[in-house]
């Protein structure tokens, strides 16, 4: 069993995402679980409402903690929102609970979960070949999850996939910073290399593992951007070829 932390992303804009993902991990043998859940308060903590965010962090250590206690994994497609439960609860939010302890040491970025399983012997590796070429960014919350490039690791394991990291700092987006009015033109500032960078490859696909820097590029190179398990998914023959 393994539990699923789809947050609010997938839940209200990018269901895809979530499908993907339970079809990867189902393909794989395992029961997914879908726990009752909240946000994941980030938004609130990034805005300053430290109060709200603490209260939407206890009502998920609440939902969450019984799974955790079963010593049930709970892995998060976004990496802002896993992030949130792994580390931000105790070290910006003050929480340090017997229960917070628990759950942030079953939380598993969903990439980082995979290659767990690939390096245990345990992961299907029957991927059709995809000859193409998809441009990478790594945003800056999968960074602070310290856990190396598992996504990157991944991809590599689909025949003829030919992936570039892009090697810039930051899309612009910095969580909520970019969506607002007065920050808009630092934010693009920030990103606009990365824009052009992945405009100049030519590519008709980019990748992204975390959702608001996912919508900021499609945003501002006009092609869609899709998370790295979209793309395991058409490569096992789960969903239509991306």
């Amino acid at each position: 069993k393994v539990a699923y932390f789809h947050g609010c992303a997938t839940n209200y804009y990018e269901p895809e995402v979530g499908r993907a993902i339970v079809a990867v991990l189902e393909h794989n043998g395992y029961e997914v679980l879908l726990p009752d859940q909240v946000c994941c308060g980030l938004p609130m903590q990034s805005n300053g409402d430290f109060d709200g965010a603490r209260r939407q962090a206890q009502l998920n250590i609440r939902k969450l903690g019984p799974v955790a206690g079963q010593g049930i994994p709970i892995v998060v497609g976004g990496t802002s929102c896993g992030l949130a439960l792994k580390s931000d609860y105790r070290e910006l939010l003050g929480i340090h609970t017997a229960e917070a302890k628990v759950l942030s040491e079953h939380i598993y970025d969903i990439s980082e979960f995979l290659w767990m399983e690939y390096e245990a012997g345990h992961l299907r590796t029957d991927f059709r070949p995809m000859n193409r070429y998809i441009p990478y960014h790594t945003s800056c919350h999968q960074k602070l999850h310290r856990i190396g490039r598992p996504a990157l690791d991944l991809l590599g394991l689909i025949p003829q996939l030919k992936i570039e990291e892009m090697g810039a700092d930051c899309c612009g987006m910095t969580g909520t910073y970019g969506y607002k009015h007065e920050k808009f033109d630092i934010s693009y500032a920030v990103g606009k290399p990365l824009f052009d960078r992945i405009q100049s490859t030519g590519a008709p696909l980019a990748i992204c593992d975390n959702e608001t820097c996912r919508w900021n590029i499609a945003d501002k190179t006009g092609i869609p951007v899709v998370h790295t398990v979209q793309v395991l998914a058409a490569a096992y023959g789960l969903i239509p070829d991306l």
